[in-house]
């Protein structure tokens, strides 16, 4: 089973077009609409294959509290799981609450706890009480936006999730590893909750409209960063240098990356990356351009380019870069690797022939 430093190093490398497509292609199968408001998307990761890799579309602040008061499940939202939980916000802003829990009895400001027994998918979460009481104490509050690290939540720790924006949506990725024994979801709930509460698990919103959402919110928020994309094909007679992200593990691909908010073009972009990754200043002089491509993540072009290696040391200074090694160009062609990366390879094979 992949380690947390694994998943937590994937969850960190992670943006809105890097899970656009897996969003687009679960939504209908496996998206509905929690009790608490937010909508849960079950993602198929293969490289992940045990862990629980879900998408969570958080509502304006307005229409959240507007869901809890229909739904009745605002005085529910404290709660905790029976697995560690790894969080990530990948659009927008959300407030999360940590709190301690002391045991007490019936009375103000104490909470009864509830079992939960949940539904794969639409369909019914069943509370049962346990008949336990507790005062829960507000621990940690923290406000986690766009770049910041992953929070893990270990198990058995109550917590809150809220969204901060007032009508704008949030998005998050949510990973969970296997339930441990031991320990179970619980929820706490004030004095005069019935024994069993039976909340709701809704169909989600159509997918089109969530996804143009997270498109729009990822557009405003990026800036000129992520424009273009840019690569190089470094050589050494023969063979070719290829690498695997944690970002994109299960692919190979070139040394390069995305553009930042500081790169001026794609040419600079692509010195910026290479002297991070593999330590080696290119001259612009010593570049020979193998053209550009539509991306096949994100938005604007991957520009790529061919450059020998001339006996210079590549050293892995990039914690983000995976695995990598020299391989004939050739034999490169039978590796995965995005569309785009494999029409460059074609064209650098068909180069290194003539």
């Amino acid at each position: 089973m992949q380690t947390h430093d694994e998943v937590l190093t994937w969850m960190a490398s992670q943006t809105w077009p890097d899970l656009r497509d897996d969003v687009v292609e679960a939504y209908p199968v496996s998206a509905y609409l929690h009790p608490y408001g937010f909508i849960v998307v079950r993602l198929s990761v293969t490289h992940f294959p045990q862990w629980g890799i879900r998408a969570h579309v958080w509502p304006g602040l307005n229409e959240y509290d507007e869901h809890g008061v229909q739904s009745r499940t605002t005085d529910q939202r404290i709660h905790c799981h029976g697995w560690d939980l790894i969080s990530r916000t990948l659009l927008g802003q959300v407030k999360q609450r940590i709190y301690t829990i002391e045991p007490s009895g019936p009375g103000e400001g104490s909470y009864c706890s509830y079992r939960v027994i949940s539904d794969i998918g639409v369909g019914e979460s069943v509370l049962r009480t346990l008949g336990e009481w507790f005062r829960p104490t507000l621990d940690a509050e923290e406000v986690k936006r766009v770049g910041d690290e992953p929070l893990v939540i270990a198990r058995g720790a109550f917590h809150e999730t809220v969204p901060v924006d007032a009508t704008h949506r949030s998005l998050t990725l949510a990973a969970t590893a296997h339930v441990v024994a031991g320990y179970e979801s619980v929820v706490l709930m004030p004095p005069g909750a019935p024994e069993i509460v039976r909340n709701r698990r809704l169909q989600a919103p159509d997918v089109e409209t969530v996804v143009l959402a997270m498109d729009e919110a990822y557009d405003e928020t990026r800036g000129i960063a992520d424009g273009w994309a840019s690569f190089v094909f470094l050589t050494d007679g023969p063979r070719v240098f290829m690498v695997r992200t944690y970002r994109n593990p299960g692919l190979w691909q070139p040394i390069g990356g995305q553009a930042t908010g500081q790169d001026d073009d794609p040419l600079s972009t692509l010195i910026r990356e290479v002297r991070e990754e593999v330590g080696i200043n290119l001259d612009p002089q010593e570049l020979h351009a193998l053209g550009r491509r539509p991306r096949d993540k994100g938005v604007g072009e991957v520009h790529a380019w061919h450059a020998s290696a001339d006996g210079r040391e590549l050293r892995i200074l990039n914690s983000e870069l995976r695995e990598a090694c020299w391989i004939d160009i050739d034999q490169a062609l039978s590796l995965p690797t995005f569309p785009a990366t494999r029409r460059f390879l074609e064209s650098l094979a068909g180069r290194s022939k003539s």
